[in-house]
């Protein structure tokens, strides 16, 4: 029997190497499957932000604070004024989705005819007034609204006599994209 030659012996040195290393390249193979899903996941991620007003009702310990579309305010008038004297109103943002929510940045701005006033020192730095509408705005920012969470902040309007009804527009931006909505807060007067 003739001896194999050079060649042959490096495709038995190949086959020996090889053979072992097979396993281990399909789980190095298996391990990166499990980091892209893992990666597929995450980027499906997504917050989904609710705003409106802090309901009326108190909710039980645990559970959900959902922001709600409308609420009805009762102002006060002093005689010979125009406008009412300042409302606080607790405007709420939920976030349902299953990733927190960075840099979220509230634009509110009511209709003609109305003011957000500033009630504290504090408030000041939010009240503006739109350059292009005229309308008075409020803006906040929050850092991060995390899955589940809800958080709340006070403004303050003041309401012209014999309005029923007040249009809250809240735009929001966030990392994740924006929102616009529409609220109505309905005006009692007595």
């Amino acid at each position: 029997m003739a001896a194999p030659d050079a060649w042959g012996w490096v495709e038995r040195i190949s086959w020996a190497v090889t053979i072992p290393g097979l396993p281990i390249a399909i789980t190095g193979l298996w391990f990166i499957w499990l980091e892209q899903r893992r990666i597929a996941r995450d980027l499906g991620r997504r917050p989904k932000l609710q705003v409106g007003f802090l309901p009326a009702k108190t909710t039980a310990p645990g559970e959900a604070i959902i922001p709600v579309e409308t609420i009805e305010i009762k102002p006060a008038w002093n005689a010979g004024q125009e406008k009412s004297d300042p409302v606080t109103i607790n405007i709420a943002c939920y976030n349902g989705g299953n990733r927190a929510a960075r840099d979220v940045l509230y634009n509110i701005q009511v209709q003609s005819g109305f003011e957000m006033i500033a009630t504290k020192p504090s408030q000041e730095e939010h009240v503006a007034v739109n350059p292009a509408t005229r309308l008075h705005m409020w803006h906040y920012k929050d850092e991060v609204i995390n899955p589940g969470d809800t958080t709340s902040f006070e403004t303050t309007v003041a309401v012209m006599k014999g309005r029923e009804n007040i249009k809250y527009y809240i735009e929001l931006s966030y990392d994740s994209g924006k929102l616009f909505s529409a609220h109505l807060i309905t005006v009692r007067q007595e």
